[in-house]
């Protein structure tokens, strides 16, 4: 249970952080004993409590059952079996009054007259008891007595004797409460003013005897048979189903449950409405008032996947048949774990993403965890007695984020847990005076234990453990737990007991047992401080321990047995926190295996998973500080977090300095997460808080800045889609610091985020609605406040105008904050009595302008203000809080004057002790000053008059300049000393712009001037996409089915022995067909097929004949042409055409084919399957197979019994018998949609929005199908939720064939994959397999709209269906998962490379005709797809989401089950935009077509006025080659950003080039000296090249302040700069200073590009004599990245960072780093020799870049691997590492291994083995052609290749591509002198290998002089470059290159 607020009779909740969007003030609470300006926690000091002092071991001892006044515990004299409740409620209309009756089935344990029961708040009683052992026994009265204690006592006239059975009946009645415990009743207002009653539930702890009399001990567990009677207009829901045998009109019976406690029944009986979905065979439901239903779909998602994570994690299944969810409209507890009906307070299921809170959605996601997690702790497992409340609200703590952590891992939730619970937990513990486990027995004694003690702490000791034994001892640990105790109760020690015998299972040495270990922490109160001393010469350490208090003086002995690990500056590895060692429960420990350098930073308690905090001796403490400077990413996330907030609590308990304290906060500029400034914020705000005052002050407001303001500009005022989920926490957390130390950049740019709100209604997002207020008012001139204020006055929502009221008092303008504080007093205004109270609590505390109003304020209208309330005395309240606040003498005196005269003139405002709490609260204030201000600004002044920050820029260069000296004179001997220098400059350049020295930049653009030539993409892409060179074929007849007939139906009966193996299927297809023009015959597809018997018979024709027909092959054309002599077909008429057929199963994965696997038993398992686009169905039976020729289809298929089969439909139960599977018939629907598969698959299956959804794959791979279910499911929710067009069919499957060619087909409600992109295992798959499925099956789910319910009219329009799934593969996953920012990975996907295709000055357009298969499969190319993708969502934002989502709208509603054109599409967008009067620039149809029937793209030349500020831009069609010149122009939207106003978020374009030349944007005012950038976010489909002056502007903004450009306008900077500077528009040295601001790029579209850029570049100049200076420039742009990214994965890191992570670590050892190659050949080996797994999403980098260095030992591991795996996805990865090696011999091998049919490689992974050898260098090359030229005919008998192209041909060709050399080319040529008059290359071999080498030698003698000129230049610290750019150059990287 969840508790969210303290009610009189409700437990406390100590998560109820989590669900308000308050900060906890618990953080940093001033735990010394003066007063303080933070007030302590208030939920735990005085509530934890406990009545008695009941000593530790007597808990533990059996209870005596003395029945005394003071024992509240029942007698163990009759124990329940069962309940029979029935209640009787008339809830609905308003009415409290019900009555029920009890059936209770008990046992006597002891001889007893007497049964004692519990009671609350019941009357009129009625009792009998009857034996269940006797069966013609009869009830018998008995006496009730209503006992204190809430004991109902019946007595019975005979003794009871133990054994025997019994059957008490109560009748009785009672009223539901209003005090929402027990069975109460609640209440709503719909919209229309109507209120609607329900009767709902809250029983824990000691609430359900006020339902009905019970055992209500959480030990008593039985059985429960619930039945209601309530208005028929209402419903019941409670724990169980409905039983809907017993249940009718009007009287809901429920199941029975399984025994369960009785705190955790429930009902409710309402009107409310449910939205429900399924997932692991398990329904739930979100239920709550009617209307809500669309914002409960975030609480019904985390739901299924929370569960799921913990079903999973625990190995233990959830109990109960269903779990349902509702939201109550008022509950005190905030939430409830009912067993199978878990409830909250309303708001906690409702989220969206218009309205709500990032804050709002995690708390929903954790609070269902902690909910869900009580399915298992204290559902299924019972606690014996409160006194372990903690074994279940610890456990449930944990798990509710550890649940979220599984089900979203890219929140990084444990980030959230550290500040929250365990800071709680470390503050609130060194106040406690009871432990985890303490007895207690009164109701309110227990309701006592509902706070910390025993929610936070508990999460934090069991935390620790799961980390000190291993995660795999405590899940193991739990599972045994939850396995023998379900259904049971437990204590502690059986706890304990399953986790040893975990570690015992596992072999997991402990030096102590369990028990011993735990019950240190679980049976004594608080926690430990370590405090460690270095021996620094001896290079071990000491470990001290006692209880930390805040009182360090007093004298304590406890201790624990501590588990520590730790990490050091020269080994930071904190993915490892199994316990190291263990401080016994000694006081004073030494660790002296160990050997810690003299200069090493030491750092125990990795993650800060241990729950103590540790106290260093200065000189770590010092060491540390700097390590944090240099790298603070050595240190992790939330040991930082940590650091700081253990010193700042051992400054204020006087164990530290504060000089300590703020050298290590010192660090924050380089910080960018959210605990560590969450925790370093609350100490700013209190140091803010009480030095505002001081003279010294803007001292520390300049020290704050400095630290928060690059954090600052990098986060600004506006939320970033995609960006890391914490970011929204850290941007409020860092918008409120940095406006409120009066950093200009904060308050101008929140400003004018209020202001644009305010004037032009751009709306604040939700979770900055707060904070953008309060900093926008802070300077805001009198207009903005007023329409601020007008908005409170005018506002009838409670939370915006408590949002207001905070807001207004944020003002630093006196006369603002005049009128605020006195419409206190104005009654004409609408300001509740409540809130004239509250305003001047919003001013004082923020300013000292603030306070000095209120006091001047009080002072004139005290006594008008103190009549406001006088109930309340408002006066009082203000002035004890304005003394929180009083920080200077002046503030002192004045509030001190103020009193006296109150007292004076008006005693009776005041309360007695009103003086001597003001003065005590001003007293402590000024003790903490007298002992912290002073070192606080000394240590600041200090800092900021002598820090790191005051080199100039100048030094700097004399620095670096010397630094290149002595790298070029003493070879860098060391490097350490090195990158301490290094890091004092980069600190340096920090602070001061680049200074740019321009001679030789210009030089170098003077001599930078080339022709183009070819890139090897689009070399790839010839061959690729052979339709770009595709000959005009001759005149021929047309493969177009004739127009005469139209089919309407088919029934399709199939017989296959696939179980057998066998290819051969026979089959039945009866077609109803209707004819549309009079003919003698009718044609129809069919392939490969023999045709047994043609019959054909008219269908409307009650006694019609079948005649026989004429069958006709064009084997062509693959026509069956089938006519009768003297048969004619005359129009209108319908026929009925029965064809009898056999074929075979094919081998090459199309059409009706056989697939296998090898099981897990070694068995060979066969399986028929389809594969059918384009032209493939005709293998499987005749038929009209063309898109447009839709029809519906009725399948049977007839199998082995043992095998199953599914189709588009689902079975038809009615028609199916063992060995026949029939299927329901299809609507209307394409030829190649149709689907079917014959296997022994199994599945997983789900429901969401009432769809049903499968996922099918071989035996043994279940577990490995959830994240393809979960994905599908809501990936098909945001899908119709965008068209607002429902998913069609029933059902919705997906399958993972073993052999799938196509990789995915979208077959209409059963999509096919291969199985790697389906299959996911969380321990083992990469995170771009997980992505790959999740982009992939959204691609094929949106063809269930694109292409399935819309089919197109012809292959001519291939991109309309398939541009469409290739954006929505992208937009669908950004719905479903926004966090991860995928829009980057479609940029340089999709976008970027259609681009290189589309450069092409002979592409063809779109939409493009062609008929034979043949010519239709070339049409699936990167123009149907990404360029079309590209093109759709440059319209999308052109024309505004809106505009796009209405007209694709209007397109599948009014083209439904037809065919359709690219004009439906377009006229369907046109009306869009008329029906929303969006505005359009020319006709949508013009503007389209001009994308759609042309080939190519624009390139956009911008030339600046620098004079008048305006810019023109001119178009031209974009080419590879730039003298090609064309006539074509397109319908050009454009819009811009500029320096002065970098916002990216508006992509609507703001002007058009109307098929013109150029445009003049001659109102754009821009400076001469900011940047100008077109295309915001990157989201038009063109390249863009700006004057020379420009592209240096970008150059310079990119190196200060990169992030305020769009990343993938980043990325595509780089990717036009590459294109134009390789095509001779642009010179060299552009692109490659644009690429010296990398070292600040953490962003993956621009290393991806970036990493583009750079490998062709080395492709070209490896083997360059001057390689070496190329190498070392590429060092200078990754090394400091690599420092940041390392080689591990991190827990909780953003999505795309494990992609950028790769590319980092594959830059940074390709150019040769030493730490690069040392740890991933470390890696490798030690895999190797230990069996150490590499993390997944590393294995590709780690694999490829060790094998570079590998020995045969380590390469033949490798090359084994891939033989023996059954993994496809690591299969393929294995395939491409393999080709790494740099050794010929290792190489050799794995090339010939190609063609060695004995191994075990399969037929489709032999040709895939040579590319990526030859592609990884000259090495690889030389070892491919030297194999081909001895092996080339075994070689190309492997495969006819892909579209008939042989994959001799193809390799040698793409092998061209990386011939730079006249001894490559010469070698190259040999080969294809051997092979070019085979049969299995193309006649045309010579010439394209001819021509491909021609351009790359081209290209070298055009562009390696200025590419190399540039990168010397650079190594030898050209003046050309900038003074950060020579720091970066020269500092962090040179020592990492030896």
């Amino acid at each position: 249970m969840l508790h969210i607020h303290l009610k009189k009779r409700g437990p406390l909740n100590m998560a109820r952080r989590l669900v308000n969007s308050w900060p906890l003030l618990l953080l940093l609470v001033a735990a010394s004993q003066q007063a303080s300006l933070i007030p302590p926690p208030v939920d735990d000091v005085a509530q934890l409590e406990t009545k008695g002092d009941q000593s530790l071991a007597g808990y533990i001892e059996s209870r005596v059952d003395d029945n005394s006044q003071t024992n509240y515990r029942l007698p163990n004299n009759t124990v329940p079996i069962s309940y029979n409740v029935e209640l009787w409620t008339e809830v609905h209309n308003g009415t409290r009054e019900f009555r029920g009756v009890a059936k209770i089935d008990i046992q006597v344990v002891e001889d007893t007259k007497t049964i004692t029961l519990h009671y609350r708040e019941i009357d009129e009683f009625g009792s009998t008891i009857q034996s269940k052992d006797i069966a013609s026994s009869q009830p018998i009265p008995v006496v009730s007595t209503l006992a204190s204690r809430e004991f109902l006592v019946l007595t019975h006239t005979d003794t009871l004797k133990a054994g025997t059975n019994w059957t008490v009946v109560i009748t009785y009645t009672s009223k539901l409460r209003s005090d929402m415990g027990g069975f109460y009743m609640s209440s709503y207002e719909d919209d229309d003013g109507t209120v609607h009653y329900l009767a709902t539930t809250q029983f824990e702890s000691t609430n359900a005897r006020h339902a009905f009399p019970c055992y209500d001990e959480p030990a008593k567990r039985a059985n429960f048979t619930i039945t209601i009677h309530h208005d028929p207009s209402y419903t019941a829901i409670s724990n169980m189903p409905v039983d809907d045998i017993a249940s009718s009109a009007g009287t809901t019976v429920f199941q029975t449950t399984p025994k369960m406690s009785t705190y955790l029944i429930a009902f409710i009986v309402s009107d409310f409405e449910s939205t429900g979905g399924e997932l692991n065979n398990l329904p739930q439901r979100v239920f709550s008032r009617k209307g809500k239903q669309n914002e409960q779909e975030w609480a019904l998602w985390s739901g299924l996947v929370v569960e799921s994570s913990l079903a999973k994690y625990l190995g233990v299944p959830f109990a109960l048949p269903k779990l349902d969810q509702a939201g109550i409209p008022d509950f005190s507890a905030g939430a409830m774990e009912n067993w199978g009906l878990a409830t909250y307070r309303e708001q906690y299921m409702w989220w969206t993403k218009e309205q709500s809170t990032v804050n709002l959605k995690t708390s929903i996601s954790n609070i269902i965890g902690h909910e869900y997690a009580h399915m298992w702790f204290g559902d299924l497992v019972s606690i014996k007695w409160w006194t372990y409340l903690w074994l279940k609200e610890g456990f449930a703590t944990l798990f509710s984020y550890e649940s979220n952590d599984i089900a979203f891992p890219e929140w990084d939730t444990y980030q959230i847990f550290h500040v929250s619970d365990y800071y709680s937990a470390l503050i609130n513990d060194a106040f406690l005076t009871t432990p985890m486990s303490h007895y207690v027995q009164t109701p309110s004694e227990i309701s006592n234990r509902y706070g910390t003690i025993s929610y936070a702490k508990p999460a934090c000791v069991l935390y620790m453990f799961k980390n000190a034994f291993t995660d795999a001892v405590f899940r193991r640990g739990l599972n045994l737990y939850l396995s023998k105790h379900q259904y049971n109760s437990t204590d502690e020690w059986d706890l304990f007991a399953s986790l040893q015998n975990a570690a015992d299972e596992l072999t997991f040495p402990l030096p102590y047992g369990v028990a011993d270990i735990f019950s240190s922490w679980s049976t004594q109160v608080g926690f430990p401080l370590l405090t460690v001393q270095r021996n620094y010469d001896a290079g071990t350490f000491t470990v001290k321990q006692q209880r930390y208090l805040n009182d360090k003086d007093k004298a304590n002995e406890d201790t624990w047995y501590v588990p520590i690990n730790f990490a050091t500056a020269s080994s930071p590895d904190y993915r490892q926190t199994k316990a190291s060692h263990y401080v016994a429960k000694v006081k004073e420990q030494t660790i002296s295996d160990v050997k810690i350098g003299k200069e090493d930073w030491l750092l125990l308690n990795k993650q800060s998973s241990g729950f103590y905090r540790i106290l260093y001796d200065e000189q770590n403490y010092r060491l540390i500080a700097q390590g944090l400077r240099d790298e603070p990413y050595a240190f992790h996330t939330r040991n930082r977090a940590q650091l700081i907030h253990d010193a700042y609590r051992f400054v204020d308990t006087g164990r530290l300095s504060q000089s300590i304290l703020l050298d290590l906060m010192s660090y924050l500029r380089n910080e960018y997460q959210y605990a560590p400034w969450y925790t370093a914020s609350s100490i700013f705000n209190i140091y803010d808080t009480y030095l505002r005052g001081d003279a010294n002050y803007v001292h520390f407001r300049q020290f704050v800045i400095e630290l928060v303001e690059d954090i600052f500009s990098k986060l600004g005022v506006n939320e970033i889609p995609g960006e890391h989920y914490l970011n929204n926490y850290l941007r409020v957390i860092v918008l409120n610091l940095a406006c409120q130390v009066g950093s200009a950049k904060c308050t101008q740019q929140a400003h004018k985020k209020l202001q644009q709100f305010l004037e032009d209604g751009v709306v604040i997002e939700p979770t900055l609605r707060t904070q953008a207020f309060c900093a926008g008012l802070r300077q805001a001139e009198d207009t903005t406040f007023d329409l601020t204020f007008n908005m409170l006055l005018a506002s009838k929502n409670g939370n915006d105008r408590g949002t207001l009221i905070s807001s207004l008092g944020c003002s630093q303008n006196a006369n603002q904050l005049k009128k605020f504080v006195e419409s206190s007093l104005d009654k004409n205004n609408s300001l509740s009595s409540y809130e004239r109270t509250i305003l001047i609590n919003a001013a004082h505390t923020r300013s000292e302008t603030g306070m000095t109003v209120s006091l001047d304020f009080l002072d004139a209208n005290w006594k008008a203000y103190g009549d406001l309330n006088e109930s309340q005395k408002p006066l009082d309240t203000a002035l004890r809080s304005i003394a929180n606040s009083v920080v200077n003498e002046s503030q002192k005196n004045r509030l001190t004057a103020l009193l006296d005269k109150i007292k004076t003139n008006g005693p009776e405002y005041l309360a007695d002790n009103t003086e001597a709490s003001v003065q005590a609260a001003m007293k402590g204030n000024f003790d903490w000053l007298d002992v912290h201000r002073q070192p606080i600004m000394n240590w600041i002044v200090a800092y900021r008059t002598n820090g790191s920050s005051s080199l100039s820029a100048s030094l700097l260069i004399v620095l670096a300049t010397l630094l290149t000296l002595l790298y070029h004179e003493f070879h860098l001997a060391n490097e350490r000393a090195l990158l301490s220098c290094c890091r004092t400059v980069d600190n340096m350049t920090r602070v001061f712009i680049p200074i740019l020295v321009l001679l030789l930049v210009l030089a170098t653009t003077l001599a930078s001037v080339v022709r183009q030539f070819p890139p090897f993409e689009l070399q790839q892409q010839f061959i690729a996409y052979p339709n770009l060179r595709l000959p005009v074929r001759p005149e021929k007849e047309s493969y177009r089915l004739p127009n005469n007939t139209e089919p309407l139906e088919y029934n399709i009966d199939l017989t296959t022995n696939v179980h057998k193996g066998e290819t051969e299927f026979q089959g039945t297809v009866i077609i109803s067909l209707k004819v549309l023009e009079p003919s003698t015959d009718i044609v129809v597809h069919a392939r490969q097929l023999e045709i047994l018997t043609v019959t054909i018979r008219k269908s409307n024709a009650a006694e019609s004949t079948a005649v026989p027909l004429d069958v006709e092959e064009d084997k062509d054309r693959e026509f069956l042409k089938l006519s009768a002599q003297d048969l004619t077909f005359e129009q209108d008429t319908t026929w009925l055409l029965t064809i009898k057929y056999k074929g075979n199963l094919r081998t090459d994965n199309g059409g009706f084919y056989l697939s296998s696997y090898t099981d897990e038993t070694g068995a060979t398992k066969y399986l028929a399957t389809t594969q059918f686009e384009s032209t493939d169905a005709r293998h499987a039976f005749p038929c009209y197979d063309e898109p447009a020729k839709r029809a519906n289809f009725t399948i049977t298929i007839h199998h082995d019994p043992s095998y199953n089969a599914i189709s588009n439909m689902p079975v038809d139960a009615s028609k199916t018998s063992t060995g026949t599977t029939a299927f329901q018939s299809t609507v209307k629907m394409s030829s190649y949609l149709v689907a079917f598969i014959v296997s022994e698959f199994v599945y997983s299956e789900g429901e969401l929005n009432d769809l049903p959804q499968r996922v099918f794959s071989r035996k043994g791979t279940e577990h490995e199908q959830e994240w393809a279910l979960t994905t599908g499911m809501l990936v098909e929710k945001r899908l119709s939720g965008y068209f607002d067009v429902p998913f069609t069919l029933p059902k919705l499957d997906q399958a993972a064939i073993p052999d799938f060619a196509a990789g995915a087909m979208e077959n209409w409600g059963l999509a096919t994959y291969r199985e790697e992109y389906l299959l996911y295992n969380v321990e083992n798959s990469t995170i771009n397999t997980q992505t790959n499925i999740a982009t992939i099956e959204a691609h094929e789910d949106a063809h269930m709209w694109f292409g399935d319910l819309v089919a197109i009219e012809w292959w001519s329009y291939l991109w309309l269906k398939e541009g469409f799934a290739t954006l929505f593969e992208i937009l669908a996953v950004d719905l479903a998962y926004p966090e991860w920012d995928i829009f980057q990975y479609f940029h340089i996907d999709s976008y970027q490379g259609a681009m290189i295709a589309d450069g092409n000055p002979s592409v063809r357009p779109m939409t493009y005709y062609v008929e034979d298969p043949s010519d239709i499969e070339l049409l699936y190319d990167s123009i149907a797809y990404a360029k079309a993708g590209s093109v759709l969502d440059m319209w999308r934002h052109a024309l505004t989401n809106t505009v796009f989502q209405r007209g694709l709208h209007n397109y599948l509603v009014k083209k439904a089950y037809s065919a359709a054109n690219e004009t439906d599409l377009f006229d369907a967008i046109s009306l869009a935009a008329r029906e929303l009067n969006y505005p359009v620039q020319a006709p949508v149809g013009d503007m389209l077509t001009s994308w759609t029937r042309q080939g190519g793209l624009p390139l956009l030349t911008v030339e600046r006025n620098y004079n008048d500020g305006s810019f023109t831009i001119k178009q031209q069609q974009y080419t590879t080659n730039k003298d090609v010149e064309t006539s074509k122009s397109w319908y050009v939207p454009v819009n811009y950003a500029v320096q002065s106003n970098p916002d990216f978020r508006q992509t609507e374009a703001t002007h058009y080039l109307i098929k013109e030349k150029d445009l003049g944007i001659i109102d754009a005012k821009l400076k001469s000296d900011e940047w100008l950038i077109l295309n915001k976010q990157s989201t038009g489909y063109y390249r863009i090249n700006y004057d020379a002056r420009n592209w240096q502007l970008i150059s310079e903004g990119l190196a200060d302040r990169p992030y305020k450009i769009h990343p993938r306008n980043r990325a595509q900077l780089i990717d036009d700069a590459y294109r134009f500077a390789t095509s001779g528009r642009l010179a060299h040295g552009v692109l490659l200073q644009l690429l010296t601001y990398l070292p600040q790029e953490n962003q993956y579209a621009p290393w991806s590009t970036a990493n583009v850029v750079i490998s062709l570049f080395n492709r070209y100049l490896s083997g360059d004599g001057s390689y070496d200076n190329f190498k070392f420039y590429v060092a200078a742009l990754v090394s400091d990245q690599f420092d940041k990214f390392g080689v591990n994965d991190i827990n909780g890191e953003h999505h795309l960072t494990k992609f950028t992570r790769n590319v980092v670590i594959n830059i940074a050892c390709l150019a040769g780093l030493k730490t690069c190659l040392d740890e991933t050949h470390a890696k490798l080996f030690a895999l190797v020799e230990q069996g150490t797994p590499i993390q997944p999403n590393l294995q590709m980098p780690v694999y490829c870049n060790g094998l570079k260095q590998a020995d045969d030992q380590v390469f033949d591991f490798v090359y084994d691997k891939l033989m023996t795996s059954t993994n496809q996805a690591e299969r393929r990865l294995l395939i491409s590492a393999l080709g790494c090696a740099q050794d010929e011999k290792q190489l050799h091998k794995y090339v010939s291994s190609s063609i060695d049919l004995t191994n075990q490689l399969l037929i489709q992974e032999r040709y895939t083995l040579l590319n990526p050898t030859y592609s990884r260098g000259p090495v690889g090359l030389n070892v491919c052609i030297d194999f081909l030229l001895n092996n080339w005919e075994a070689y190309a008998k492997l495969s006819s290749g892909t579209g008939g192209i042989n994959p001799l041909y193809i390799d040698i060709v793409l092998m061209s591509t990386y011939v730079v050399n006249d001894s490559q080319r010469a070698k190259l040529q040999e080969l294809i002198d051997e092979v070019k008059d085979s049969s299995y290359v193309s006649s045309i071999l010579q010439t394209s290998v001819d021509t491909i080498v021609d351009a790359n030698m081209a290209w070298l003698a055009t562009n390696r002089g200025p590419i190399m000129s540039w990168v010397t230049s650079f190594r030898n610290g050209s003046p050309a470059l900038t003074a950060s750019g020579l720091a970066i150059a020269l500092c962090l990287f040179v020592a990492k290159l030896f």
